[in-house]
């Protein structure tokens, strides 16, 4: 069983315009590519230039694949799709390209690592007030 750690921090949330308490995960670091190529070599014994060729080769196709509309299934993590929100209008020839204010690539995990994830981890609060602001905890206005 892993736990993962929580910090509780005081935050403005611009839609309800008041300070509120927000716990989100610890986040300890962030794994860098060549770290990830280099452990993806050691695990599965393949050399690690070809770990990282087929691994910039991916990236590429993700891109690629994303900009023209598909989504990717990623094996049992889960897949990648292009998200975007719009204004709505009450009338259809005011709709489309013009009314769209944000683009976003999103990930939607599988139910298998869902399943991992419950299944796995249990949570444990740092049990003290966090002042920091990290660059990625930046999820609570927009109500992902």
């Amino acid at each position: 069983m892993n736990t993962i750690l929580l910090k509780t921090q005081e935050k403005r949330i611009a839609y309800m315009k008041k300070n509120m308490f927000v716990t989100s995960p610890v986040t300890y670091s962030r794994i860098s590519t060549e770290t990830l190529i280099k452990n993806a070599s050691t695990d599965s014994g393949i050399p690690q230039s070809q770990v990282a060729a087929v691994f910039y080769a991916l990236s590429l196709q993700i891109e690629e694949l994303l900009l023209i509309g598909h989504s990717l299934q990623l094996g049992d993590l889960g897949y990648f799709y292009l998200s975007m929100n719009a204004h709505a209008t009450e009338d259809k020839k005011d709709a489309g390209a013009k009314t769209v204010y944000h683009k976003a690539v999103r990930f939607r995990q599988s139910k298998k690592l869902q399943n991992l994830i419950n299944a796995n981890v249990t949570l444990e609060s740092t049990g003290k007030l966090s002042d920091e602001d990290e660059e990625d905890d930046d999820q609570t206005d927009s109500g992902n």
